[in-house]
């Protein structure tokens, strides 16, 4: 099994998988930073208060999902935050596999990920207005940032845009050039196919005799035989 070598190689997995991942993202519940809150909760856009799964790594180590003491920032003099907010450098979002429903919802296999450059990346959708301090994605989640930083949120917005369009721009061209290969690889094999399609195995197919036009995808997806 192949394993990330540098901090590099960690940050192009986790695009990876944020890519194929996203829209499935949970923020947290403002009320977690609270010492009474025993367990912390999250919301999804149809969902809200969603539990950690209890074999989650984050549940034994929930502290991972909060922000270090050199990540949170004072607030300017002026500047009334609303209770429970916390102004911070690095805030994280979930993204995850799948949402568990038994007596209550849990996340399964959540991957934290920065919440600015991971909504910048992959929302379908951003609106914001003229000095950059309100940003909703995909209609649901609200990022705000102070006016003095509007030149670094602008910095910030463009360089998302920026990577966004290079990374749409990579993943089509691996995406077509996975598909020619496949197709390449389909031809070569045409005979076998033939062979297979002509042989008892499939004639004998409950699937293949119910419903002949499957016969292409009952050879592909067969248990009983692999290329």
């Amino acid at each position: 099994m192949s394993t990330a070598r540098t901090h590099k190689d960690l940050i192009i997995l986790k695009v990876i998988l944020a890519s194929g991942l996203y829209p499935q993202v949970a923020i947290a519940d403002e009320y977690n930073t609270s010492e009474t809150v025993k367990e912390p909760l999250f919301h999804v856009k149809d969902k809200g208060f969603v539990s950690l799964h209890p074999f989650s790594v984050f549940t034994s180590r929930s502290e991972l999902l909060t922000l270090k003491e050199n990540e949170i920032v004072d607030p300017p003099i002026g500047v009334q935050l609303p209770r429970h907010t916390v102004l911070g450098t690095n805030h994280q979002l979930l993204v995850y596999m799948s949402l568990l429903e038994t007596n209550k919802p849990f996340l399964v296999n959540p991957l934290r990920l920065p919440a600015l450059p991971t909504l910048l990346l992959f929302s379908s959708s951003i609106e914001t207005n003229s000095d950059l301090t309100h940003l909703v994605f995909d209609s649901w989640i609200e990022v705000q940032s102070l006016p003095m930083n509007q030149t670094d949120v602008e910095l910030c917005v463009r360089t998302g845009i920026r990577i966004r369009t290079s990374w749409t721009r990579l993943l089509d061209y691996q995406l077509k050039k996975v598909l020619l290969t496949a197709v390449a690889w389909f031809c070569s094999r045409a005979p076998v196919v033939i062979l297979i399609f002509n042989s008892p195995l499939w004639r004998n197919c409950s699937t293949c005799n119910t419903a002949p036009r499957n016969l292409v995808f009952c050879c592909f997806f067969s248990p009983h035989f692999s290329f």
